[in-house]
């Protein structure tokens, strides 16, 4: 069993990478990378990694918008192009973003058997 996590956080320019092997991270493990109880984020569920896709599962805190965190730029912008693939917009016809991710956003792929265990 091989996977990553890449934990985005706010106002980072990269995502912290964290590696795993022989094991899936714990639910303890996924509510500190996000800082609270999580949440999954809708439509993104994969990542191009050095060019290549990879099924994902990202997650969030799900009171970050009522904890009032901040916006997280990067990991919103990565959800607008996940979601434009698909056809969904997350701007409405100003520009405006109609939904943003707050907080850190973690994002995990791997093998199948890494995937399976989340």
């Amino acid at each position: 069993m091989k996977g990553t996590m890449l934990i985005y956080k706010v106002d980072a320019t990269a995502p912290e990478i964290v590696a795993f092997v022989d094991a899936a991270p714990t639910l303890d493990d996924l509510q500190k990378a996000v800082e609270g109880d999580i949440q999954t984020v809708p439509e993104f569920d994969h990542i191009r990694i050095n060019g290549e896709r990879h099924t994902a599962w990202a997650i969030c805190n799900e009171d970050g918008k009522v904890k009032e965190m901040p916006v997280n730029k990067l990991a919103t912008l990565l959800w607008e192009q996940i979601a434009a693939n698909k056809g969904l917009k997350l701007r409405d016809a100003k520009g405006d973003f109609l939904d943003v991710l707050v907080g850190p956003v973690a994002v995990l792929y791997g093998d199948k058997e890494f995937m399976e265990e989340l």
